[in-house]
């Protein structure tokens, strides 16, 4: 079944009910459409979503929203837990205080103009009329593992507790057919009530003796899905040169600093085509239910944490039920996929076509969904600038781009960059050999005949051997991976992880003849005699060189969940909350300019088993840029634009 535009909310809310503990009143004990001596109740609830329009103070652009797919609206089954006071558990039959609902849920209509389908459900109580005086309160989880929630009863405390992966594998396009069913929670906010809102508070004058009488007056319930969703778009900038070549666009690359062609020896231009997209730095879980921040216990919304007022109020918007940010699990762990992960389709259109009370979007492209990550540190603040490079990885989810350099037919190039020009292979290599070759030496062994005429004996053949010192032969230096040789780590972004160094070869042995003093090295200015490491170590001593192998390459930016103040769209607006993934929202990075190189890829097994992740980073502030202007949805409209100068 289709919930359409069940889904359509700001931000990240789809719903199944408001949260106010104003709502919680007596039992009425006397006649009318109070509770009776009838032993059944009926309960109806209805799944809708808020009024179109509404804007929540972290809107940052833009008031449209989205039609959801039909798989990622369709709702297999909902349970419903319900609570007492203080979360503990109301029994509701002989399983706990939970009820599973698999059928029965029909639609109710459409509310528009942002609901596209409401459904409602009945749920009925065997349970004596006195019962009811201690039910407060209920959340839902929609599609969910009932095996993974387990059976028996639970507080609402545990459910909040409850961490699993709930992420989406695979990638997806608006005509898929195998998007699995989206699992969604009550949507969580702050309110004077409730710290972190995901009850729904029930009055019990919406438990009936007669089922019309609940379907005439049924519960609201709000929920939000999981997990977030990642789309990307190229719409290049009219100042970006491009080509097409047996179908593929090639954009050429410029120089961020002077916008001229990058070349190379001879002239040609160098094109960056574009190979596909993927997710990198992404969370291993998240909670089921989200959370903001905070002590569950604190009796008013007035007591915050030092996260919670150090981000400000722009997040949470109690009014619609919602709530724009989120913690993650005490326990997370960063994860990061191979280069060839890297396979989605960049779209080449996202039109929007906008009527009077929905807005559609055409998309050609793949798309990802990704859990929530919305914590770069122990504050959560998430601006571009809170964590050491030096020290640490960033843990912000990113949109990765793998590529080719290529020329102007789309062939790729194998190139090297070192001292700020580009060379070949061998180009490269021996200007380093050339600029550390007088500092190795190794002792040649020369062997010399000398004949001589005797008077008596006839001719005497004499051979006499010399060493000689020679410098260290081209032939035996290779590149080496700065990983490989201990120049760099994966602990900190600054690494440099993606450059190679020149080392002795695994041949080396080869360029010695016979009788050539054992393969030994010395040092030239005294002969002392050098280890293998330690001649290694003399050759690491020059700087890297940025080795893009059969022209691999590739660029990232950073997932922004607020990137922009309106007023200053040419600069990044550097405020809390800035980067980061919440659930139920749209992520859409739109591809406007490109400069330089990328980052080489330094892996040499691509796409075997053995093929390395790669951490992603930028090589230099002038290494290559990145354009890209985000739209930020929650399966609703949220414009933001952006240049990145790396």
């Amino acid at each position: 079944m289709k919930l359409n535009k069940l889904f359509m909310g700001f931000l990240g809310a789809l719903a199944l009910t408001a949260c106010s503990s104003e709502d919680v009143v007596t039992p009425n004990n006397g006649s009318g459409n109070g509770p009776n001596s009838d032993d059944s109740r009926f309960m109806s609830i209805t799944i809708r979503n808020t009024e179109m329009g509404t804007r929540g103070p972290g809107d940052q652009a833009g008031n449209t929203y989205e039609e959801g797919l039909d798989l990622e609206n369709d709702v297999k089954n909902i349970r419903f837990y319900f609570f007492g006071d203080n979360g503990v558990p109301f029994g509701v039959n002989e399983n706990g205080n939970y009820v599973d609902i698999t059928e029965g849920i029909e639609e109710d209509g459409i509310d528009m103009p942002n609901v596209e389908q409401t459904f409602k459900a009945i749920i009925v109580f065997n349970k004596q009329e006195a019962d009811f005086a201690n039910l407060k309160s209920m959340v839902a989880v929609v599609n969910c593992d009932n095996d993974a929630l387990g059976s028996g009863s639970k507080t609402l405390a545990s459910l909040r507790q409850i961490v699993g992966d709930y992420s989406v594998a695979g990638m997806f396009n608006n005509k898929s057919t195998d998007i699995p069913k989206m699992l969604m929670t009550s949507s969580v906010f702050g309110s004077s009530n409730n710290y972190e809102g995901c009850e729904v508070y029930i009055n019990p004058t919406k438990l009936k003796t007669e089922r019309a009488d609940a379907e005439a007056d049924p519960v609201d319930v709000y929920v939000e899905r999981v997990v977030a969703k990642v789309r990307m778009t190229a719409k290049w900038d009219s100042s970006v040169t491009t080509q097409e070549v047996d179908g593929s666009v090639l954009v050429q690359l410029n120089d961020q600093k002077t916008n001229n062609p990058i070349t190379l020896a001879d002239g040609s231009k160098i094109y960056a085509k574009f190979i596909g997209w993927g997710i990198q730095t992404y969370t291993d879980k998240s909670y089921l239910f989200k959370h903001i921040g905070g002590d569950y216990t604190a009796p008013t919304w007035n007591n915050m944490t030092a996260w919670d007022s150090n981000l400000g109020n722009w997040w949470n918007d109690p009014a619609n039920y919602r709530s724009y940010w989120a913690v993650n699990p005490d326990n997370v762990e960063y994860k990061h996929a191979k280069h060839t992960d890297a396979k989605g389709r960049i779209a080449t259109k996202l039109t929007t076509t906008e009527g009077n009370v929905t807005t559609t979007k055409e998309y050609d492209g793949d798309f990802f969904y990704v859990q929530e990550n919305a914590g770069d540190n122990n504050n959560g603040l998430k601006t571009k600038d809170d964590y050491d490079p030096d020290n640490a990885i960033s843990a912000r989810t990113q949109a990765y781009i793998r590529a080719n350099l290529v020329d102007a037919t789309g062939k790729a190039i194998h190139l090297v960059e070192w001292g700020g020009s580009k060379y070949t292979d061998d180009g490269a290599k021996s200007l380093m050999w050339n600029a550390i070759k007088d500092r190795i030496h190794i002792a040649k062994t020369v062997k010399k005949e000398t004949v001589e005429d005797t008077e008596n004996g006839g001719t005497q053949t004499e051979i006499t051997t010399t060493t000689e010192w020679q410098e260290i032969p081209f032939e035996m230096i290779a590149f080496a991976k700065a990983e490989e040789i201990g120049k760099a780590d994966s602990n900190s972004e600054n690494s440099k992880r993606y450059l190679s160094y020149i080392q002795l070869g695994k041949n080396y042995k080869d360029y010695f003849i016979e009788g050539d003093d054992e393969h030994k090295f010395y040092k030239a200015d005294n002969k002392t005699e050098l280890s293998v490491a330690e001649v290694n170590q003399i050759l690491s001593d020059m700087p890297g060189a940025k080795v893009w192998e059969s022209g691999e390459t590739y660029y990232y930016t950073d997932l922004a969940h607020l990137m922009y103040d309106a007023t200053k769209q040419e600069q990044p607006y550097l405020t809390k909350g800035a980067y980061g993934v919440v659930r139920n929202h749209i992520y859409e990075v739109e591809l406007n300019k490109i400069f330089g190189l990328g980052t080489p890829v330094m892996d040499p097994n691509m796409g075997s088993d053995s093929e390395k992740v790669i951490i992603p980073q930028k090589p230099t502030p002038d290494a290559f840029f990145l354009g890209a202007r985000m739209n930020i949805l929650s399966w609703r409209v949220v414009s933001n634009k952006t240049d990145l100068n790396w």
